[in-house]
């Protein structure tokens, strides 16, 4: 290469070079700036894990570059001349290289082998964080007596640097072969490889460094298999593999040693000897396990086991016990769950309109909570607008009953009751948005301006702005919190109202696949066997003020980590009690407990709908209404799957701010169909099918919602609502069934059912009687003349417009 060659290339790594440590620079400013918006630790933390991330790149980039530049220098000097063709006029000679450009060469290709296999280590912060400052669970698992702490913290790390260690052998390896049997130290003479004394000696330290790395990978073999990384820990005769993976890397070492050996002397059968005594144990140790495999079950007791799954899955505090029906409890659940969220979405929302958030939640109505839903959805001008549907109660006909601040009646079609301004944090917020209230970034200067409109990709900031000008980013509840806290996984916000407005509640897990002796569970894609509850988020919609709390019943893992972030994340007892009440049984980890009660060590039974592996994506539970409306609780059934009956319930709620979970079992007399049974059972009533025939005769559409299990007075208890949509596609619950014991009932409510289920009326087809409907007529009146003395035009055209739909008898339609 000509002296201007070399200048334009040592240009074009200089812009690169600038290029790269600009658009960092910028990216960390920029993350800095915007977390100290949240908070001083927040902005601490941030920039450590910034920094961090950027040393263990570059330490991996340096390890692999050093690594393989010395390598190919190394075959470098084994080359005595390289002759490349160069054009001079119209002849074409050949010319020599130079060692020291070929040494350049060699430096250049190393650095950017270093630069592929190196980049990506920044990645691994997490696991170098936990390795650091280490986990103890006080807790030995009892196969290789160690704690429980050192497969959360110390082994992910060993099994990364063990994958690195194997990559670098391997790759320098298989490039150092390519090159020597390029330049002929390695070739065929006299039908023979042929290996050249200074060849021998280099590839011969590779081999040993292969070995090394395969030993390497051997010895923590046990603790993967304690792990269940391949699979649980007692299936396959563990004790036998632990026996292959200590024999497999005492080979591998002899194999090693054998190559160091032939790199100083020539004795090829001892090398050979070597790599086949390994090739042939390898196989060895895939056959002879399945054929000495023995059931090892007994090994770990029952008792162990779930002991060990409890602090994997924060089943430690689960209450296993008989259930025993009281008189206090109610004979139907109230409030009951009577809408789904598909069809309430259809109420709240224009179908123009994106639906940004859907969730049940209790709200204040006319100074009492109450259960409803509450929908987020699009508006125009970059707003966004919540509705609330009532969850537990119908208007005459069955339509869905809307609330305002207010409301204590409810109105028959969906109204706005809060505004979201477009610089709310909310799901589904733009990339970014430009403010002036003060509480943004600020822009200020020439080099803030570039710095922010570099990493948010913004042109716009480069434009003439006000003085007070700042820009808000990250307002989308969760990138906010992967931002924040990215070590924890993050579930969808859940909407509450509080007294000073919108607010996100976000529960924070953290998940691992190296706990010992837990079985696995599916979870977002992938298979894991530890799911813990960790944290929980709380974002002011408006504000923006995000801070993360530790649960109450938080394991020694999410405690190192908020030791780790040095205050960004608070203990428990600072969450306010306005918040608490707000905070409700995380419902991923109740899946995942769920699916893990299958497990035969916890006898309970089959989940009722669940696929066939314990890895099959966990069931969605049932969410019931506490009788004090105070929240919800998670509710799943548990059936013996020879007979499809229930046999167990599982129920998980918020007491006093804790956790708690029970398991209830049901005698024989309080047992219940599973749901396909029971819906098989009540489509024979006879008014069911007239009823389903006459709506879609008439052009709408039938929908039966899900079968709900509910704990009574008198045992296990299940409801079925049914939804009719008419021609314009408004829906209404038109139809429940209901099943108490062996007794079955149906009707246009829950309480018509139950009567029905008593003997005292039969199931009619009707869309009201006159008497339901002159009384919310009159209900609806009072409610216009009162807000027309009031002068409240707005809620008296909604009442009014009610009073007509009631009147008219017809279907409730969204305005």
């Amino acid at each position: 290469m000509t002296k201007k060659g070399w200048r334009l290339a040592a240009l074009a790594v200089v812009l690169v070079t600038v290029l790269f440590v600009g658009r960092w620079t910028a990216g960390v400013l920029a993350d800095v700036w915007w977390a100290q918006t949240i908070s001083v630790p927040a902005a601490r933390f941030v920039t450590r894990l910034h920094l961090l991330r950027l040393a263990l790149e570059i330490t991996g980039i340096l390890v692999a570059g050093g690594w393989f530049v010395g390598h190919l220098c190394t075959v470098a000097r084994a080359i005595g001349s390289v002759q490349v063709p160069r054009q001079v006029a119209n002849l074409e000679i050949q010319e020599a290289l130079t060692s020291r450009t070929l040494l350049a060469t060699a430096i250049g290709a190393g650095v950017l082998l270093g630069l592929l296999a190196g980049s990506g280590v920044g990645a691994w912060w997490s696991r170098v964080l936990v390795a650091w400052n280490g986990v103890s669970y006080a807790e030995n698992e009892p196969l290789l007596n160690h704690d429980l702490g050192l497969y959360l913290a110390q082994l992910p790390l060993w099994r990364l640097l063990q994958g690195y260690a194997m990559l670098l052998a391997l790759l320098a390896l298989g490039t150092v072969i390519l090159l020597y049997t390029l330049i002929g130290s390695i070739r065929w003479a006299a039908r023979r490889l042929a290996v050249s004394d200074y060849a021998r000696g280099h590839l011969g330290i590779l081999f040993a460094a292969c070995a090394l790395a395969l030993s390497w990978g051997y010895w923590l073999h046990p603790y993967e298999l304690v792990a269940g990384l391949e699979g649980p820990a007692l299936d396959g005769g563990f004790h036998t593999q632990v026996t292959v993976s200590h024999v497999l890397g005492v080979v591998t070492l002899g194999t090693a040693l054998l190559s160091a050996v032939w790199a100083w002397r020539p004795k090829h059968p001892w090398m050979l000897a070597g790599w086949l005594a390994y090739a042939l144990t390898a196989l060895l140790g895939r056959a002879l396990p399945p054929l000495l495999a023995s059931d090892e079950s007994a090994m770990v007791p029952a008792a162990t086991r779930r002991r060990i799954e409890g602090l994997a899955y924060g089943l430690n505090t689960l209450k296993d016990s008989a259930y025993h029906a009281a008189p206090t409890r109610g004979i139907l659940p109230a409030p009951a769950a009577l809408w789904a969220a598909n069809q309430v979405v259809r109420i709240a929302a224009p179908d123009s309109a994106a639906v940004l958030s859907v969730d049940r939640a209790v709200i204040p109505v006319g100074g009492r909570p109450r259960p409803a839903w509450l929908i987020l959805h699009s508006g125009g001008n970059d707003h966004s607008t919540l509705s609330a549907i009532a969850d537990d109660r119908t208007g005459v006909l069955g339509g869905a009953l809307a609330y305002q601040e207010s409301d204590t009646f409810g109105y028959l079609q969906s109204v706005s009751r809060l505004d979201l301004s477009p610089r709310a944090v909310r799901p589904g917020a733009p990339e970014y948005v430009l403010d002036t209230s003060g509480t943004a970034v600020s822009i200020g200067s020439i080099g803030r301006r570039i710095a922010l409109a570099w990493t948010l990709q913004a042109g716009d900031l480069l434009r003439p702005l006000p003085a007070n000008a700042g820009v808000l980013w990250n307002l989308s509840p969760l990138r906010r919190l992967a931002q924040l806290a990215p070590f924890a996984e993050w579930d969808v916000p859940a909407a509450r109202l509080v007294r000073d407005g919108l607010v996100w509640v976000v529960d924070g897990y953290l998940v691992s696949a190296t706990f010992p002796l837990a079985d696995q569970v599916r979870w977002r894609n992938r298979v894991v066997n530890s799911v813990r509850a960790a944290f929980v988020a709380v974002i002011r919609a408006e504000t923006g003020e995000t801070r993360i709390y530790l649960r109450r019943t938080a394991d020694p893992l999410a405690e190192r980590w908020a030791a780790i972030t040095g205050g960004l994340i608070q203990p428990a007892s600072a969450l306010p009690a306005e918040l608490q009440r707000e905070v409700w049984y995380p419902e991923a980890l109740y899946r995942a407990q769920a699916a893990i009660l299958q497990g035969p060590h916890w006898q309970v039974g089959a989940l009722v709908g669940s696929g066939a592996s314990p890895s099959d994506e966990p069931v969605r539970p049932d969410q019931a209404w506490d009788s004090d409306t105070l929240g919800l609780h998670l509710l799943i059934p548990y059936e013996d799957p020879d007979h499809r009956k229930i046999i167990a319930v599982l129920s998980g709620g918020m007491i006093d701010g804790w956790e708690s979970l029970r398991l209830f079992r049901l005698d024989s007399a309080q047992v219940l169909p599973s749901p396909l049974s029971l819906e098989n059972r009540w489509s024979r009533f006879p008014t069911y099918s007239q009823i389903r025939d006459s709506v879609r005769e008439s052009g709408g559409q039938w929908k039966d919602g899900a079968v709900h299990y509910w704990l009574g007075a008198t045992g296990l208890g299940a409801y079925q609502p049914a939804y009719a949509s008419s021609p314009n596609g408004d829906p209404s619950m038109i139809w429940v069934s209901l099943a108490l014991g062996d007794r079955l009932g149906a009707g246009r409510t829950l309480n018509d059912a139950y009567r029905n289920l008593l003997g005292l009326t039969t199931p009619v087809i009707a869309t009201g009687s006159l008497s339901s409907q002159l009384e919310e007529a009159r209900a609806w009146a009072i409610r216009a003349d009162s807000a027309l003395r009031q002068g409240d035009f707005v809620a008296f055209g909604r009442a009014f417009e009610a009073l007509k739909r009631v009147l008219q008898g017809g279907a409730v339609r969204h305005k």
